[in-house]
């Protein structure tokens, strides 16, 4: 326990690691903050107003309940539906700008008519020409089910839906923190490394005392990750504090799962840089070099710096995505935020376990064979 606590004392003592794992994510969250804060605001998509010009045709009773479906109640509806007495009225409004467009019917068939052309009025020229795709194969004794087909582009295509949760809204920026979580948690390779290379005796004055001082060298060494781990989690958890209290991330509010990711992610990263350290002879840059090289291509290919680079990773090329431990993490969270279960969660908690647990085992294998080297 003494020897847990001088450990954490040095690590917290060391500028390097002050700046890298406690300040630089602080400093770099905030300016994506700033980068990336009003995505979401210009990304939301805005209700459609529209002018319904009421006509005595048999046939727009049909498209008006279609219409009225879609613009329901509530802030969520797409459409903003306004009845008018007729196509004079609705050509005043739409003149004012009080409606994106109008719909109207003549000989049976819709009309829809605009002042200009945008995103609105694209929406609106998809509602009418997929009401009249679908009218035309019931009108020829279509299966109803087969319209199925209009939607997907392909029979054989299989529509699943996720457990997703619907009480919040959807942030499309969310990844950008997450990912940079991920980064953090592999950012404790650095400490991982130093607690290897402290303890080798050819490297430092430090580790040729501790290789002759009366302990157990597989001991000492699970004492040293564990004081390593220690602060790594807590610059990770630091982060996630700044994150979620200052510039207001929305983690889910699943607390206990966030740790947990939190702790498994940091694990793995710290690990991995003692495994780097203890496979090699190289020098302490070279090691620390690797560390930095793995931990931004993984971080990158999570999509901490290019928006869907994750999930074209997931669709092309699956076992990169399985293996990269900084996409496991970033995801990990993304299912607190995203979705009610906890499936596809543990999914990435267990291949993380599995990664650290591999690690594990490459350390001792080469802790042991420098112990049999010494005697």
């Amino acid at each position: 326990m003494n020897s847990y606590i001088k450990i954490v004392k040095i690590c917290l003592r060391n500028k390097m690691a002050i700046v890298w794992m406690f300040l630089f994510p602080i400093i770099l969250s905030t300016l994506f903050y700033f980068a990336f804060g009003s995505l979401d605001e210009e990304g939301q998509l805005e209700q459609i107003s529209v002018a319904w010009a009421e006509t005595s045709d048999g046939e727009a009773d049909v498209l008006l309940s279609v219409l009225e479906e879609l613009s329901g109640s509530g802030e969520n509806a797409l459409l903003d539906l306004k009845k008018v007495s007729g196509t004079q009225e609705a050509e005043d409004l739409l003149r004012d700008g009080a409606v994106d467009g109008y719909i109207s019917m003549e000989n049976g068939s819709p009309l829809l008519t605009v002042q200009e052309s945008g995103t609105s009025q694209t929406i609106l020229r998809s509602i009418l020409t997929r009401y009249l795709q679908i009218r035309s194969l019931l009108d020829a004794g279509a299966d109803p089910s087969s319209i199925q087909t209009l939607f997907t582009g392909n029979s054989d295509t299989s529509i699943s839906v996720d457990n997703v949760s619907g009480d919040r809204s959807v942030s499309g920026t969310v990844i950008y923190f997450y990912s940079l979580l991920a980064m953090v948690c592999l950012y404790a390779g650095f400490l991982g490394n130093v607690a290897v290379e402290l303890r080798q005796a050819n490297l430092s004055a430090v580790g040729a005392r501790r290789c002759v001082a009366p302990q157990r060298p597989l001991l000492s060494l699970l004492v040293d990750l564990l004081a390593y781990l220690t602060v790594s989690f807590m610059s990770v958890g630091l982060s996630v504090l700044y994150m979620a209290v200052v510039l207001d991330v929305d983690f889910g509010g699943k607390w206990p799962m966030v740790l947990l990711t939190c702790f498994c992610g940091t694990l793995v990263g710290l690990l991995f840089g003692a495994a780097i350290s203890i496979t090699n002879r190289l020098s302490e840059g070279v090691k620390t070099g690797i560390v930095i090289i793995v931990t931004m291509i993984c971080s990158f290919l999570a999509g901490l710096m290019l928006e869907g680079i994750s999930y074209q990773i997931q669709t092309h090329c699956p076992i990169l995505a399985l293996i990269n431990p900084a996409s496991r993490i970033a995801d990990a969270f993304y299912c607190l935020y995203y979705y009610d279960n906890y499936g596809r969660f543990f999914q990435n908690i267990g291949i993380l376990a599995v990664m650290a647990a591999v690690l594990l085992v490459i350390i001792l294998i080469f802790e042991r064979r420098q112990q049999y080297e010494s005697i």
